[in-house]
């Protein structure tokens, strides 16, 4: 009885060992994986507001002259339909581009003030003298893409004005608790298979060594002569010691006949 425990005890430790092993890797694996396909939808986002702000500064830059606001709801309503609301904020009632209100369109004049923006939303403004892209965490912690660039005009090359285009990316972040969750499944789907395949690679494991251990405990004066170990057809670890223990027990048969033999 105790030797059964402790065979039940080996093969539970390699069970317990091997499932943790498999686990953890499939873990990482799935972690990488997900990890993977979340940088690259948030290059995506990135580069699709970069397209989108330069479709933008490419339609203003049609101006000659500074820029007003009238001059930039009369441009951007060529490709898309803008109206003011109540809030003294430019809504847009169709796109030319996917984005909807998950972006918010500033425009500023040479001064840096404040000419035209399509949110009131809590992030800071900003112009730059050239192209630049940042990712920026909005007063309400939801991350955003922020592109900033001059408008020149398209005939002068003369600077008109600044604009400012932040992305707060809302299908990401959708996408992203979407994900968590099937991470979550997964995970629990690969506690079950790791559990049930360390089981059945402990018992290949464990299985030989009682076969060889059970044939041993019962090796006695009375069947030393015959009892041996069964060697496996392949040629394994447990071939090799299986085939060296029967050998063992030749020469203490030879040696038990030669010391019978000398008394």
């Amino acid at each position: 009885m105790k030797d059964q425990n402790q065979h039940k005890s080996v093969a539970k430790k390699w069970w317990w060992v091997i499932s943790a092993t498999i686990f953890a890797l499939l873990a990482v694996l799935t972690a990488i994986l997900i990890e993977g396909q979340l940088i690259g939808l948030r290059d995506n986002e990135k580069n699709q507001t970069v397209v989108y702000a330069q479709v933008i500064a490419d339609l203003l830059s049609e101006k000659t002259e500074k820029l007003t606001s009238e001059d930039i709801l009369a441009v951007l309503n060529k490709a898309e339909q803008y109206e003011l609301d109540k809030n003294q904020v430019y809504k847009k009632n169709s796109s030319f581009y996917p984005m909807n209100e998950e972006v918010n369109i500033r425009v500023f004049d040479t001064s840096k003030e404040l000419l035209f923006q399509t949110q009131q939303w809590q992030d800071r403004p900003q112009v730059s003298s050239k192209l630049e892209v940042q990712y920026v965490t909005l007063s309400t912690g939801e991350e955003s893409v922020q592109v900033m660039m001059p408008i020149l005009s398209r005939n002068s090359r003369v600077l008109i004005g600044h604009l400012q285009v932040t992305n707060r990316m809302m299908k990401l972040a959708e996408l992203k608790k979407q994900l968590r969750f099937l991470f979550l499944q997964l995970i629990v789907m690969e506690g079950i298979v790791s559990i049930g395949l360390a089981y059945f690679i402990s018992r290949l494991i464990s299985k030989p060594i009682e076969e060889i251990h059970d044939i041993i405990a019962s090796i006695n004066e009375e069947n030393i002569e015959t009892k041996r170990l069964i060697v496996p057809k392949k040629n394994d670890e447990f071939a090799i010691v299986s085939q060296q223990f029967n050998e063992l027990l030749d020469k203490n048969q030879f040696l038990y006949f030669a010391a019978e033999a000398l008394r």
